[in-house]
């Protein structure tokens, strides 16, 4: 096994690092477990650490002015949680709520600055990845007046399923509906859609992606937009990002998403 592949994380800023540059970071990183639910920053709190996810995934979630608070973005193993650091905030502006437990990697505030001054790949990396956070948030209001929930729910899903990496993937109603800042039954009954229409399937919360070309057609171009930036990073590291092969739609697929498309209304 070569020295390289002895440092791999398994989150994608971190690996893409120079291996000394890399080296100097994991000395200052420790494990740590985050838990499904819990919260790990709240707005105008001061940061302590930066998390980097290695198989958990973290909500980032605001509360626009007459709205309910919602998630405007997911952070995976392909980023960072509390990288605002690097463009000089530190404190919270949103809230970090775990969405899916698991492990990552944090460093103490202290040490993630001096590594700024050191490491000038991970400032770079880490910087851009604040910024697409800031576009993300950004755009999520313009998405949250304009787009139906079924359309804000397919592109949720859609990008839960980058941030794991399969198409199996669990999701309450409840935390679907808190996550889309909407009612359970509202959720529930959107959710009913994407089955009919042979997107998905929902077992209790197991949620499969049976078709994700047909879930991308419900899906606002939000989600698209997510996804552009996501592979200009990855270009950045060097690397690129795969999704998942779909089924060619069939034709009653088909006709039921672009009917429910043109008879529904945005969600109020």
């Amino acid at each position: 096994m070569n020295q390289t592949s002895e440092l791999c994380t398994g989150n994608r800023i971190l690996d893409s690092l120079p291996v000394a540059e890399r080296k100097r970071v994991l000395h200052c990183c420790e494990d740590v477990t985050v838990l499904e639910g819990e919260s790990i920053g709240f707005p105008h709190e001061v940061i302590h650490y930066v998390y980097f996810p290695i198989d958990c995934v973290v909500a980032l979630m605001n509360q626009y002015e007459g709205l309910d608070e919602s998630s405007f973005t997911l952070v995976g193993p392909e980023g960072s949680v509390g990288a605002s650091l690097a463009v000089g905030i530190d404190t919270w502006q949103v809230r970090a709520k775990v969405f899916q437990g698991g492990h990552a990697l944090w460093i103490p505030i202290q040490a993630f600055k001096h590594l700024l001054q050191h490491a000038p790949t991970l400032d770079r990396q880490v910087r851009m990845d604040a910024g697409n956070q800031v576009q993300c948030s950004r755009d999520a209001l313009m998405c949250v007046k304009r787009h139906t929930l079924s359309q804000r729910l397919a592109g949720w899903l859609l990008m839960l399923s980058d941030r794991v990496g399969k198409k199996h993937m669990y999701a309450s109603r409840q935390m679907l509906a808190e996550h889309l800042g909407a009612s359970v039954a509202s959720v529930a009954r959107e959710l009913t859609y994407l089955v009919r229409c042979r997107a998905v399937t929902d077992d209790n919360g197991h949620i499969e992606i049976k078709n994700r070309r047909s879930l991308r057609r419900v899906a606002c171009r939000c989600f698209d937009r997510k996804s552009r930036l996501n592979r200009v990073r990855a270009a950045e590291n060097g690397r690129r990002i795969d999704y998942a092969p779909s089924k060619r739609l069939d034709d009653a697929s088909d006709r039921f998403v672009l009917f429910r498309l043109r008879h529904q209304n945005p969600a109020t």
